[in-house]
Order: C-alpha cells, then structure tokens, then sequence
C-alpha cells in the first residue's frame, strides 16, 4: 500500500497509451490469448467498455510499476483472471495489490484455470473466501451465464460474486 501511495506522489504522467478505462485486465502472459480474443472481444464490443491491458496500453521503456499503478487508478475496476500462471507471477500479485488498496469492490475475480487453493497466496486467499470469484466454463449456456455476471460486477458498486461451491472446495483447498 505504502508503495502504491508513492508511486502515486512520484510517477510520471503518461505511461499508459489510454484514456481512463473502466477495466483494467489483470492477467499472466500465457493467458494472453484467451484474453485478448474471448475477454476483450466481448467487453469491448459487446459491453461497450474500455479495457486497458498492458501488452497493448503501457508505453515502453516506461516503469512498469507505474504504469500498473496508473492503469489501476484510471479504471473502475480490475478484472483478475486466474490461472496457475497467474498466482506465481509476482507482477500479477503486484497487481492484485494496486488493485485491492482501491477497495474490496474494485477487484472482480475470473477464475479462467482452475487453481489450487494452495498455490495462492495469503491475502489473494482471503479475498476469494470473502469474496469470491466468476468461474469461466466452455459450455455456452455457462459462458452467457458467466458473461452476466462478470457484467453485473464491473456495472454495478455492490458487486456479489460467486461463492465456490461445494463441488469447488477441491480446487480451492
């Protein structure tokens, strides 16, 4: 948190290419593709949103730490979309951080992969448990309803996500 506020006194403008966004994609490189063409597509041209991810949005040569921290500052909310790569990716975790010292309510969960409770750290843990997540399915009847309630999370203050179900506790124990 100490960090963040730093960053934020410190930074230099402009190291992101964007305007401000309404999301900004949390996301391990390898998952870079299902983002970009299953994520992005339907946010952007189905939601009308703009979403900021940082292959496309950050400037190079730029601090990457700044840019996170102005990429979250800039968006409403952070989607997080996890993955095993994801939890052991300490920008990842970075991010998560920058996102969480904005508030429980601007950090929406997508567990994209299953992820061993395990394999998370402490306080991405928590957050789960308190919180819980959007679970993406291959099955289109889960993906229209996976792609409600993601929407309902970024467009709505008081967003209730999915708690894991019973079925669930195996993965994320």
């Amino acid at each position: 948190y100490h960090f963040f506020l730093l960053c934020r006194h410190f930074r230099k403008r402009g190291v992101i290419t964007a305007t401000p966004g309404h999301v900004y994609a949390s996301y391990d490189d390898n998952d870079y593709y299902w983002v970009t063409h299953v994520l992005l597509r339907h946010l952007e041209d189905e939601d009308q949103l703009d979403v900021i991810i940082d292959q496309r949005n950050f400037i190079g040569g730029a601090s990457l730490s700044e840019a996170i921290v102005e990429a979250v500052e800039n968006s409403r909310k952070t989607v997080l979309v996890l993955s095993e790569s994801y939890v052991l990716n300490p920008w990842c975790e970075f991010e998560f951080q920058m996102s969480l010292a904005r508030g429980y309510q601007s950090v929406i969960p997508v567990m994209f992969q299953p992820v061993p409770f395990d394999a998370m750290t402490k306080s991405l843990r928590k957050y789960i448990r308190a919180r819980g997540y959007i679970k993406w399915t291959e099955d289109p009847d889960g993906q229209r309803l996976f792609w409600k309630r993601l929407s309902n999370a970024i467009f709505h203050e008081n967003n209730i996500l999915v708690q894991p179900e019973k079925d669930d506790t195996t993965e994320l124990m």
